[in-house]
């Protein structure tokens, strides 16, 4: 009896010794994620590019995935060892998102191209809450991060476009620019430490364009649209 309750304390010690805190201390992390820009896709028909008058047919094209990085600092909201479920902090982190907007413009047998390329740079504040009990693994978090983004939008053209009234676009001076642009943006997500310093998550990402009136066809856009990503990640946290 007296083994029996000897090996209870010890397995109850060594239990609250490795006992999860919130998540602390600094962070690098990765993710990649499924985008859905908020620029109308498909076929289209134009009378005008840009206020020049162009009868073409317009096939829109957005890209579909967008590859991220992004470092940090938590502070435990609680003395060590244990913390507390609340962690708090900031976070600054970059998104390629390639070839985001491609216009393919067809008329009279002549061609061309509008294509918008974006990257974009962040900094957000950052609010963690582990959901588990300190003394089970594996912990559990939600997070909720808020900021303000910076897209550096650059626009290609190539070709020329010539319809059957012999109206013609040359895409090559009329599409070429680039732009930045600053942007309101969110993200919401749950995560779970599978290994004492790794946490993988699943995230919902929004960027809010500065207005929301969309790029469409016929016209070049200096706008970034509103741009919402479903994605995953997976984290590194020195302080845990």
């Amino acid at each position: 009896m007296v083994m029996k309750r000897f090996a209870i304390v010890t397995a109850l010690s060594l239990l609250s010794s490795t006992a999860i805190a919130a998540n602390h201390g600094f962070y690098i992390g990765a993710d990649a994620g499924y985008i859905m820009p908020q620029y109308r896709s498909g076929n289209q028909t134009v009378t005008q590019f840009n206020g020049k008058p162009l009868n073409a047919t317009v096939d829109d094209k957005n890209q579909d995935i967008a590859y991220g990085v992004n470092f940090g600092y938590l502070w435990a909201n609680g003395p060590e060892p244990e913390g507390d479920d609340l962690s708090y902090g900031v976070e600054a982190g970059y998104t390629y998102y390639g070839q985001l907007h491609d216009q393919h413009y067809t008329s009279n047998g002549t061609s061309g191209d509008l294509d918008q390329s974006a990257s974009m740079t962040d900094l957000m504040a950052v609010l963690d809450v582990n959901l588990t009990n300190p003394t089970y693994q594996p912990a559990v978090d939600v997070f909720l991060k808020g900021g303000v983004a910076l897209f550096f939008l650059n626009q290609t053209g190539n070709g020329t476009v010539t319809d059957s009234s012999n109206n013609s676009v040359n895409f090559a001076t009329e599409a070429n620019g680039s732009k930045q642009q600053f942007a309101p943006i969110i993200q919401v997500g749950v995560g779970v430490d599978v290994l004492k310093n790794v946490n993988v998550n699943i995230f919902y990402q929004r960027t809010f364009a500065r207005d929301y009136k969309h790029p469409v066809a016929g016209q070049v856009s200096s706008l970034v649209a509103t741009i919402d990503e479903f994605g995953g990640g997976v984290t590194y946290y020195f302080g845990n």
